[in-house]
């Protein structure tokens, strides 16, 4: 017989062993792997606290839900917030429309100053810098960990960076302001005032358009052709 000549020769043999390798035994012998008790506890307490997150990121959204519908306010929003008085006030419009107490942050954790802008919103979101600390209704300024959000307000500077704000407050704040809403840290509170200069740059209005000769109005309005390139 054929297989048997290439027994002999060893070569059946060599097959066989090519086919099972010893560290392939574990499929034919299988063995409990030790898996360190640490990761089970990892694993839980990390399933535990996305159980948790959703949960509370739920029981925030139903309590928003839960409220009156707010009004939003006429004209463009701006926060000014001052750091001294630890107060946040609201216009809408130029006008002053809400304030509240708020906590900043402590001399370690100074929260920065300056023209900021909400550059993102969630009803829920816990940090990741300092322990996944809950940070309900949450209004983003800087990529770098600095928000407004409902927290803990003692009447003096408290927090990482952060500027702390009242749960009633930081829920009707967070429902009339959108992305982009204009948001001034000082030391001292600001006064908006409008500016008027000629040296500003101006719109065109309808007025402007119709104080202009017929054909100079023409020409704003048309739009130019592009030049040609000679070849």
């Amino acid at each position: 017989m054929r297989w048997r000549s290439l027994l002999h020769s060893g070569i059946a043999t060599a097959v066989i062993v090519t086919a099972m390798p010893a560290d392939a035994a574990w499929f034919l012998e299988p063995r409990a792997i030790a898996v360190p008790l640490a990761d089970f506890d990892a694993v839980a307490i990390k399933i535990k606290r996305q159980s948790s997150k959703r949960k509370n990121a739920t029981d925030a959204a139903a309590s928003l839900k839960s409220k009156a519908p707010e009004k939003a306010p006429e004209g463009p929003l701006q926060v000014i917030i001052s750091i001294k008085q630890q107060r946040l006030t609201l216009y809408a419009n130029g006008q002053p429309i809400a304030h509240s107490p708020v906590s900043t942050g402590v001399p370690g954790h100074p929260t920065p100053m300056g023209v900021f802008s909400v550059i993102e919103k969630q009803i829920y979101h816990e940090s990741n810098l300092y322990s996944s600390a809950p940070m309900p209704y949450m209004q983003r300024i800087t990529w770098s960990g600095v928000a407004m959000h409902q927290g803990v307000v003692p009447g003096h500077p408290a927090s990482h960076g952060c500027i702390r704000l009242p749960r009633e407050f930081a829920q009707r704040m967070w429902r009339v302001t959108k992305v982009g809403a204009r948001v001034i840290i000082a030391q001292d509170e600001p006064h908006i005032a409008d500016i008027a200069s000629p040296h500003l740059f101006a719109g065109r209005t309808a007025e402007s358009n119709a104080a202009l000769p017929r054909r100079s109005r023409r020409s704003a309005l048309r739009p130019r052709a592009p030049r040609r390139m000679s070849p």
